[in-house]
């Protein structure tokens, strides 16, 4: 057989516990079989956790549907999260919506009360940045200081008291419905995400869940 990985010749070299045979590339020395028992080596399962994580498919439901474990689809999500590089944004002279939403994560059954603050481009919807925590300036700067740098035409948001504190009054805009697009992209991302909905049962266990499955929507 050839290589999955530098299509180079591989030769037999041992078994594996099930009795299956193993191969070894000359070239690369990475081992490999002809073909896995296991669906989740199979190539098109990353490809179908990020369209389930997309689509608002739970854990359980994405386990059930590409029959492969609950841990193997937790562990797939943390892994596709960690290789997503974050998009470079430089556009100067944009203007910008930003806004929070209300979720929470349960840690050992006690509810903890969260937001996703996050800034989209107002005319073109590309998410800026995000994060995950309280209301206070110093969660909120770290999205403020990337608008910030590429020197923003006008930022929009509501009449949250942070934001007067963090963002100077000449480029920053709290009047009613001007920040139509987020709240709306809110409502979708509600549906989509089955984690932000205001079901208890649906919401996130684990803060690194919430934020792998934000960063593969946003991303992804």
């Amino acid at each position: 057989m050839n290589c999955r990985h530098c299509k180079s010749e591989c030769i037999k070299k041992g078994r594996q516990k099930n009795g299956r045979q193993k191969y070894r590339c000359n070239r690369c020395s990475k081992y490999q079989q002809v073909e896995y028992v296991y669906l989740a080596y199979k190539k098109h399962i990353t490809i179908s956790i990020i369209r389930h994580v997309k689509g608002g498919s739970g854990i359980r439901d994405t386990s059930y549907i590409l029959g492969i474990s609950t841990t193997t689809v937790i562990g797939r999500i943390r892994y596709i999260s960690s290789i997503i590089e974050i998009p470079l944004y430089t556009n100067k002279f944009q203007e910008y919506e930003m806004d929070e939403m209300y979720t929470n994560v349960w840690l050992d059954n006690r509810k903890y009360p969260t937001y996703v603050s996050y800034a989209i481009n107002k005319a073109t919807r590309e998410v800026i940045s995000f994060t995950i925590g309280g209301r206070d300036s110093k969660t909120l700067g770290k999205i403020v200081d990337k608008m910030l740098s590429n020197y923003p035409k006008q930022i929009y948001t509501d009449k949250w008291a942070s934001y007067r504190a963090i963002i100077t009054e000449n480029i920053h805009t709290c009047r009613k419905y001007r920040i139509n697009k987020i709240e709306r992209n809110h409502l979708t991302m509600r549906t989509q995400l089955k984690r932000l909905s205001k079901n208890p049962f649906c919401q996130s266990r684990k803060y690194d869940m919430l934020e792998a499955c934000l960063k593969i929507y946003f991303w992804g």
